[in-house]
């Protein structure tokens, strides 16, 4: 009888066949295996999230420890200061020097600077004048007396015929008449006569004239005047006048405006890095007149000015630089200075010398220097060597290096800074920093 041999097969993993569901609307549906499909896509989004996690963990604690490896300690010093205040002269003189160079010379270089410049303004006169003036004019007198001319004195009379007397101004002579044809033809001269008295009231218009010094005689009909014009300039009251006083105060503030004026124009000019104070600008009057004189009758009248400005100016580069040797040459060795702290009051010293002692003319002389009296305030403060005070720290716990500092004579107020997880400061000296505070 035959041996039936069955080869053993491991069984196959089965999988649920598809089945197609139609719905109500007749789309088909894959039923067999979905269950299957939603937990293979399990795995991968909880694999992300814990990776998430991991990834986040690991970061933060190796900030920390990054951290607390190398985490730099910050210290604020605040030394004890001083103000100190010192004084010095120093000489600017420009045809000295070229440059600063040492506190030594007790000199900088300088540089002139110049400005001319005019100005005329109209003044009004404050004085007050009684005026009287007699009005005058021309009379044309005729001569129908004679042929034979009629010499009039000086000062004869001529009466308008509204009254008003006018005198001649000089001996006149009346041309004597003629005949033309037979008949008579009356001589006549224009003569200048001026009013007996002052007045606008003798201003009057053309008029008749009769001559009182013949009156009683035949020639007083024959003699007579006639004006064509008005007779004019008859005055009586108060006339505006320039004073001595009116002249002297325009003059003087017209120098003082146009010299004002020019220092101005002086400082626009300067570049940013040069001082020009204003005792050190020199200043003289080359012209000044006024238009009237003294006592004339004038509402106004006008000043012209004119001044040239010489200044002698500094670079701010330069003093700086003088003032920061000077204070260096006058610390002991185991002080220094807050440079922002330097302040300076400048004076222009009287006793510089000038190029001419006397001025006849009392003009300022442009000198041929400047001594500037300097008022010097800096604030001080004990110098420290930084790298050994690190050295001195370093290791140390916060408290015990903050206890440190604070004992120092030299040390006013100390603020430590450490990483909030690092109790020691660290022992290397380059993730120590120092500040000091000078504020």
């Amino acid at each position: 009888m035959r041996k039936k041999i069955l080869d053993i097969v491991p069984p196959k993993e089965e999988f649920p066949k598809k089945v197609n569901l139609k719905d109500n609307e007749g789309e088909s549906r894959e039923k067999a295996g979905f269950g299957v499909e939603r937990e293979k896509n399990r795995f991968p989004w909880f694999f992300i999230k814990a990776f998430g996690v991991l990834f986040l963990v690991l970061a933060i604690g190796g900030g920390l420890l990054f951290s607390l490896l190398f985490a730099r300690a910050k210290i604020e010093i605040s030394p004890e200061t001083e103000i100190l205040t010192l004084k010095t002269k120093v000489n600017v003189a420009p045809a000295a020097l070229n440059a600063y160079t040492s506190v030594k010379d007790n000199s900088i270089p300088g540089k002139i600077f110049e400005d001319e410049r005019t100005i005329s303004r109209k003044f009004f006169s404050s004085g007050k004048a009684l005026k009287e003036r007699r009005a005058e004019g021309i009379i044309r007198v005729y001569n129908n007396y004679s042929t034979s001319p009629q010499p009039l004195l000086p000062n004869t009379r001529f009466v308008s015929d509204k009254g008003k007397l006018f005198r001649s101004t000089k001996r006149e002579v009346i041309a004597g008449g003629h005949y033309e044809k037979g008949k008579f033809v009356a001589g006549f001269t224009d003569i200048k006569v001026r009013a007996a008295e002052p007045g606008e009231e003798y201003n009057i218009g053309p008029s008749a004239f009769s001559i009182p010094g013949f009156r009683g005689t035949p020639k007083y009909t024959y003699f007579y005047g006639k004006s064509f014009s008005p007779m004019a300039g008859g005055f009586k009251g108060e006339v505006p006048q320039v004073t001595l006083e009116d002249i002297n105060n325009s003059e003087d503030a017209l120098v003082k405006e146009v010299e004002e004026e020019s220092r101005d124009f002086l400082k626009k000019t300067l570049s940013d890095d040069y001082i020009l104070l204003d005792r050190a600008v020199f200043q003289n009057v080359v012209e000044k007149n006024a238009s009237a004189q003294v006592g004339a009758e004038a509402e106004s009248f006008e000043v012209k000015v004119k001044i040239r400005s010489q200044g002698i100016g500094f670079k701010k580069s330069d003093i700086k630089n003088f003032v920061k040797d000077f204070i260096n040459s006058s610390l002991p060795k185991e002080k220094t200075f807050q440079e922002s702290s330097i302040k300076i009051d400048y004076l222009v010293d009287d006793s510089f010398s000038g190029k001419d002692s006397s001025s006849k003319d009392n003009k300022s002389s442009f000198p041929e220097k400047i001594v500037l009296d300097l008022v010097i305030r800096v604030k001080t403060y004990q110098k420290v060597n930084l790298n050994d005070l690190k050295k001195a720290i370093s290791g140390k716990t916060t408290d015990e290096a903050r206890i440190f500092l604070e004992n120092l004579s030299y040390v006013k107020n100390v603020n430590v800074n450490n990483f909030f997880l690092k109790k020691r400061i660290p022992e290397d000296i380059h993730r120590i920093d120092i500040k000091m505070n000078l504020d």
